[in-house]
């Protein structure tokens, strides 16, 4: 026999032996991964920030259950660059910042050049915290409400960061008939700060600005360390958490105790705070990812202790009634799992 046939002849050995192997080999059991690389990367906020610390739990439990994976973590430096990341595909679960609703309505005008809707479209994993809406004023402010502020025409000086806070100053501004503009014209000043940052902290502290808006979780860090002689303005009034809740927030209250110029219940307005995904990941990816997360629930709830009540089964139901009425919906990886534990129908 030639070298040419006996070559050829082992090399249909080969694929035959090939074939046989593929057939033989056993099905992939539901809800896993092929064992091809699989990069996933969690992306949270400012270095040392709350959703960075989460951002950093789930990688580890996700590390541990897939040693095989390759999985990064890290923080975007802010929101501008988190919705960067997300145009270009580099961030696959996230934290939002705001509703769905507010973010659109933001976020489009500056990205004039691409559909930014279908560009960053998102699907729900978990609920994880709420964004709290802080309305402050110094003590020695003659106001006792928002309302007071456009009804006295009163010449604040405001810290207020740009984006959806603002947004949500200029809303509150409309909804008692006036601007942010008009209030400029009577002598108020805006001074673009994110309040719920140290230089944000800083200024209410110093009395730099005499009122600030902001929303963020309760309690927050760069407030519960210093003593402020602040108050902070109800948000009660009917039509303006009406209002908000248009824009997908709830009615919520920051507790008495939360920190030591917080001595009562104070009526305010929460939006839901969700880990996301990109739209397109895949639903078993997903599906690993939530129950990894699960396994090592320990990492995640010592990082964020409010995940303990946001994680759980009655924290996923509601969640979904909030999700469907603000529409929203969650990945079906993640629906997947939570069916498989019995937490939704």
């Amino acid at each position: 026999m030639s070298d040419r046939r006996r070559g050829l002849r082992w090399t249909y050995v080969a694929l035959a032996a090939l074939m046989l192997l593929a057939a033989c080999a056993p099905a992939q059991p539901a809800g896993t991964v092929s064992q091809e690389l699989t990069t996933v990367s969690f992306v949270g906020y400012a270095p040392g920030s709350s959703t960075q610390l989460r951002a950093n739990a789930l990688a580890e439990a996700v590390r541990l259950a897939h040693p095989d994976w390759n999985v990064s973590s890290m923080a975007s430096g802010g929101e501008a660059r988190l919705i960067a990341s997300r145009i270009a595909r580099e961030a696959d679960f996230f934290y939002t910042q705001s509703t769905r609703v507010l973010e659109l309505e933001v976020q489009q005008p500056l990205h004039p050049d691409i559909d930014f809707a279908e560009a960053t479209a998102y699907r729900l994993i978990m609920p994880s915290a709420r964004l709290y809406v802080y309305f402050f004023a110094q003590d020695d402010a003659p106001v006792a409400a928002p309302r007071d502020i456009i009804d006295s025409r009163y010449p604040y000086q405001a810290g207020v960061g740009s984006g959806v806070s603002r947004l949500l100053l200029s809303r509150v501004f409309e909804h008692y008939g006036s601007s942010l503009e008009d209030a400029e014209a009577w002598g108020a000043i805006h001074e673009t700060i994110v309040i719920a940052s140290a230089e944000g902290a800083e200024a209410l502290q110093s009395g730099r600005i005499d009122i600030g808006f902001t929303w963020t979780s309760v309690p927050n860090a760069q407030f519960a360390a210093l003593e402020l002689d602040v108050k902070l303005l109800p948000i009660d009034d009917p039509g303006l958490v009406g209002m908000f809740e248009e824009l997908g927030c709830v009615p919520a209250d920051i507790p008495e105790g939360s920190y030591s110029f917080v001595t009562a219940d104070v009526p305010t307005v929460a939006a839901p705070q969700y880990l996301a995904v990109r739209a397109d990941m895949p639903d078993d990816i997903v599906y690993q990812v939530v129950k990894a997360v699960y396994d090592r629930s320990d990492i995640l709830f010592a990082a964020h202790a409010e995940s303990r009540l946001q994680f759980s089964a009655e924290g996923i139901r509601a969640a979904l009634v909030t999700a469907q009425r603000n529409g929203e919906s969650f990945h079906p990886g993640a629906l997947e799992f939570y069916r498989d534990m019995g937490w939704v129908d």
